[in-house]
C-alpha cells in the first residue's frame, strides 16, 4: 500500500500567518512602549500635582486679598506683568482657579 503524502501548506497561507505573527509582535511591543511612556508621564504629573495646587491657591489668595496693588491696576494686569510677560506663550493666561475637590484624590492617594 502506498502512503499518501500530506499536501504541503500553501505558500500564501504561510505568508499570511507569518505576517499576522509579525504584526502581533509589533502590536505587543508598541503596547509595552506606550505603557512605559504613560508611566513616565504619570510620574511627572505626580511630582508636579501638589505644586500645581499650591500655585492655584497662592494666586487665589493674591487676588482675594488684593496683594497685587498698588503696583498694578488690577489682578489681570498683575498676572500679565508678573507672570505671563516673562513666561509668555500665545495661549497662556493667568486665571487662578480654586482646585476642584475631585482633583484632591491624587494627594490623598499617597497617604496611609
Amino acid at each position: 500500500m502506498v502512503r499518501k503524502r500530506k499536501s504541503p501548506v500553501p505558500v500564501q497561507l504561510l505568508k499570511q500567518v507569518r505576517a499576522r505573527e509579525r504584526q502581533e509582535m509589533q502590536d505587543r511591543k508598541l503596547a509595552r512602549e506606550n505603557a512605559e511612556r504613560r508611566s513616565l508621564l504619570e510620574d511627572i504629573i505626580d511630582r508636579g500635582f501638589q505644586t500645581f495646587l499650591e500655585v492655584g491657591s497662592a494666586l487665589k489668595e493674591i487676588k482675594e486679598r488684593k496683594l497685587w496693588s498698588p503696583e498694578y491696576a488690577s489682578f489681570e494686569d498683575y498676572c500679565q506683568g508678573r507672570w505671563v510677560g516673562p513666561y509668555a506663550t500665545p495661549t497662556m493666561s493667568c486665571a487662578p482657579r480654586v482646585p476642584h475637590r475631585s482633583l484632591d484624590h491624587r494627594s490623598r492617594r499617597t497617604k496611609p
